[in-house]
Parts: structure tokens; C-alpha cells; sequence
């Protein structure tokens, strides 16, 4: 008898999730709220997700910091060093994979797009200037991203070490400041639940021409 109330309830919980989150237009409209937020809240799980490149030897992931989406472009932004290795990663394979999780609503997003480098052009310009001097302080980095030191090293001058920059100390690193921009292609959303996880993918084509499914989990 346990056993058989435990079934109902699980079917129940199974009905519920699917009534909450019954349509595709409410899922997608939900993404792009959340992915909008995040840049913004600094404690939004989506604010630090991980992004994939793909290098001679293979995929590599780092966590990177979500600057800004366009909704309008399906547009994310993060920062990078010029010298940084996924970089030239990017500009030989341009296909990346941002990957998301938001613990609390069990709810993961793999969304992959072509990534484009800005560099000494107007997008790195506005987001230079828009940005906050705190987070333009790793733009003083002497070495390069991955350069082996003899002891533990924030890789930063002496001189700002341990300190918030002024907008006039952070500037020399404007030289080698880069902003990375993903035009989405494609957003594969995930609801996870023991009672019956969710999936669904939307896509877009050259013309901007959606297509929304759900998919099995």
C-alpha cells in the first residue's frame, strides 16, 4: 500500500510540473528573463556559468562571468585577456557551448552559438567604458593567462595589489581587453525532477526563424 501511495504521489508531482511549465513560449520567455538578470544580480547562479571551447587538444571548459544578454540578438557577452588561450581558440573554431545551472529551480541550460572577438573595436569600447573599474583590475596582468611561476602569483603589479582601481589606474589594460559575443543558435533547457524531468530545445536558423520541441530528458 506504501508503495502504490508513493506512485500516486509521484504521478501528482509528475501532473504539476508539467502544468507549471506547459508551454514552450513560457519556458523560452523564462530563459531569457533569467539570462537578462543574471549580469546584473551577482548572487544569480546564471551569472557564472561555464563555457566550452574547442583547441587541438580537445574541448575545454572554464567559468567565465556573464556580462550582458541581448534577447533582441540572442546575444551573450563575457570579457577575456587577449593573450587568454581560448582566444585563439575561438578564433579557429568559432562554435562554443555555454552551459548553466540554477540550482534552487533544478534547471540547467546548454546553449550553443558562433562567438565572435571584439577587440579595439566599438562593442570592446562600450563595454570597457561601461564597465566597472573592479572588474577591469585583471587587465593589469604582467604574464599572460596559464604562465608558470615559481610560487602563488595574483599575476598583478605590486603596486595594486589588494586595492579597488581607479578608472585611470585600470586603463593601460584597455590594450588587452577583449570582449567575446555569442550569437545563439541554439538553447537546450532542462528541468530536472525525480518525478519526471522536462526537456526542450529551441533553435534558430540563418533567416531567425525559431523552432521550439519538447524533447525526451
Amino acid at each position: 500500500m506504501k508503495q502504490y501511495c508513493g506512485a500516486v504521489n509521484d504521478s501528482s508531482r509528475k501532473d504539476a510540473l508539467i502544468t507549471a511549465f506547459h508551454s514552450l513560449d513560457q519556458i523560452e520567455s523564462s530563459i531569457w528573463k533569467g539570462l537578462s538578470l543574471a549580469p546584473t544580480e551577482v548572487l544569480h547562479p546564471w551569472r557564472l556559468p561555464a563555457l566550452g571551447t574547442n583547441s587541438e587538444e580537445g574541448c575545454e571548459l572554464r567559468t567565465v562571468v556573464l556580462r550582458s544578454c541581448d534577447a533582441a540578438t540572442r546575444t551573450l557577452y563575457a570579457h577575456t585577456d587577449l593573450r587568454s588561450p581560448k582566444v585563439l581558440q575561438v578564433e579557429q573554431h568559432s562554435r562554443t557551448c555555454w552551459l548553466f545551472y540554477h540550482p534552487e529551480q533544478r534547471t540547467q541550460l546548454r546553449i550553443i552559438g558562433r562567438t565572435q572577438i571584439h577587440h579595439q573595436d566599438t562593442v570592446a569600447d562600450q563595454f570597457w567604458t561601461e564597465s566597472d573599474p573592479t572588474s577591469l583590475n585583471l587587465y593589469r596582468a604582467p604574464h599572460p593567462p596559464g604562465t608558470v611561476q615559481p610560487g602563488p602569483d595574483p599575476n598583478l603589479p605590486l603596486e595594486i595589489r589588494g586595492r579597488k582601481l581607479s578608472r585611470e589606474e585600470v586603463e593601460p589594460g584597455r590594450d588587452i581587453f577583449v570582449v567575446m559575443a555569442t550569437r545563439i543558435e541554439s538553447i537546450d533547457w532542462l528541468r530536472l525532477d525525480q518525478a519526471g524531468s522536462l526537456r526542450a530545445l529551441f533553435k534558430w536558423d540563418d533567416e531567425n526563424q525559431r523552432t521550439a520541441n519538447w524533447i525526451s530528458p
